[in-house]
């Protein structure tokens, strides 16, 4: 192969419009390129429908000028044999004598009437299948060299590069039209959703001014997490919807449309709207969770309460949970201990630490224990609570409040309980947590004012 015809291929291939998508452009472009260096009458670049019932024109160079009308196409049933062929052929197809084309079935409908003596063909693969041909025709006896073997052959590879291309690009412009849709779905039909965002972002304000908050940067990353996985199955669930309805639509219009296929079709669509309503509404249960975990100062006073008969009480409202996990609780409070502060912010407090106890503290322990002490100070009290379960490492330890961190993900937890009542502590109460654990125990410490500042709404 001569230098010139090397510096050919190599510009051609690094042409632009080859993975622009603009099939019709590339071929146009492979086919100018071909004839200036064959010099022959004819040629063309032809693709297979979608069901390989026939075989479409997409582009025909015929006396230096292209053809846009009246494209030709074959037929599978009327030529057989040649559908056979391109189906198995490994190699170029030649014909180079009017003999050799009195032979093929195409003689009388395609290259008689056209004139046509000579042909070389090569074809087109993608995925591993033949998926078209690139035709080169004359009108005249022409014997094939070599070199035209394996220029025709090296554009077929060129045209494949660009099929892949304009496939890629359907594919982008057919998801950027299901995503429009979709987004105009969600729209409608979450305004509960977008409305606790914008709550959130709110409450992620209030989380990064605690001082002993993990970095905004794993939040951020934690919440992403959490609310694109159902929303990305609801994205699925709806364009595999979409697909199936278009797919009905095509095979009504086609008259191909049978009650068992509507049927299944149908079933499937259904299917999809469930699917996609439920992690919406996943989702929409988890941004209320979320907005549990930066509360605004409490509307009420703090008031005085009696925690010798406020806590037992508070205990009491999670017997079910408390008898479910077998948990034996032990509350060590002083009599007629009367303290001011927030009674909803610490009932919450009380309610979240012994629900994540039953919840993470325990796997195969027979005797399951919860000590609850409080005591009093000069100018604090301090809540305790000890259990004698497996403990937390130290490194899980030093991330217990981070947002969305849990050890127990596959059992459903979303990582907000120990933010929550840091926050509650810190924000409401005015205290302060600190966090003890061993292999064979772990402790909350919750030390806050006896006479807390009153906090106003902002």
């Amino acid at each position: 192969m001569n230098k010139t015809l090397q510096k050919l291929l190599l510009d051609i291939s690094l042409d632009p419009r080859i993975d622009q998508g603009n099939l019709v452009e590339a071929c146009q472009l492979v086919l100018t390129t071909l004839h200036s260096q064959l010099q022959v009458d004819r040629l063309s670049v032809w693709l297979h429908n979608s069901d390989n019932s026939c075989i479409d024109c997409i582009c025909l160079l015929e006396q230096n000028n292209f053809v846009s009308v009246g494209l030709p196409k074959l037929v599978r049933s009327q030529f057989p044999e040649y559908f056979a062929t391109l189906e198995h052929s490994k190699e170029i197809l030649t014909f180079n004598a009017p003999s050799d084309l009195q032979n093929s079935e195409l003689y009388s409908a395609y290259f008689k009437p056209l004139g046509i003596t000579s042909i070389l063909e090569a074809p087109i693969r993608y995925h591993g299948k033949i998926v078209g041909v690139l035709s080169v025709e004359n009108n005249k006896t022409r014997v094939w060299t070599d070199d035209n073997v394996m220029i025709i052959s090296v554009f077929s590879d060129i045209l494949s590069r660009a099929i892949n291309a304009s496939e890629r690009m359907t594919y982008q412009r057919q998801l950027k039209q299901l995503n429009s849709k979709l987004e105009q779905k969600i729209l409608q039909r979450t305004k509960k959703l977008t409305q606790s965002l914008s709550q959130l972002k709110s409450a992620q304000h209030k989380v990064i001014e605690s001082e002993k908050m993990a970095s905004l940067g794993r939040m951020v990353a934690g919440l992403s997490h959490e609310i694109n996985t159902p929303l990305g199955i609801a994205v699925t669930a709806n364009s595999h919807a979409e697909s199936t309805l278009l797919e009905l639509e095509e095979l009504f219009l086609n008259g191909q449309l049978t009650s068992s296929i509507f049927a299944k079709q149908g079933e499937t669509i259904k299917n999809s709207i469930v699917l996609a309503g439920n992690n919406l509404k996943r989702s929409v249960d988890l941004v209320e969770s979320i907005k549990q975990t930066a509360l605004e100062p409490a509307s009420s006073l703090p008031a005085y309460i009696q925690l010798d008969q406020f806590i037992p009480q508070v205990i009491s409202s999670l017997a079910e949970e408390i008898s479910a996990c077998q948990l034996t609780v032990k509350v060590e409070i002083p009599q007629q201990t009367e303290i001011k502060t927030y009674a909803s912010a610490l009932a919450t407090v009380i309610r979240q630490l012994i629900e994540n106890t039953c919840l993470h503290a325990f796997t195969d322990q027979q005797q399951r224990r919860l000590n609850l002490n409080i005591t009093l100070q000069e100018s604090t009290w301090c809540l305790t609570l000890t259990d004698n379960g497996k403990g937390m490492p130290e490194h899980q330890l030093s991330r217990a409040f981070e947002p969305f961190y849990t050890t127990n993900r596959s059992g459903g937890s979303k990582g907000l309980g120990l933010t929550l009542v840091f926050n509650l502590v810190t924000q409401i109460l005015q205290g302060q947590l600190e966090l003890k654990s061993n292999s064979s125990e772990f402790s909350v410490q919750i030390t806050c004012p006896l006479n807390p500042k009153l906090q106003l709404n902002t």
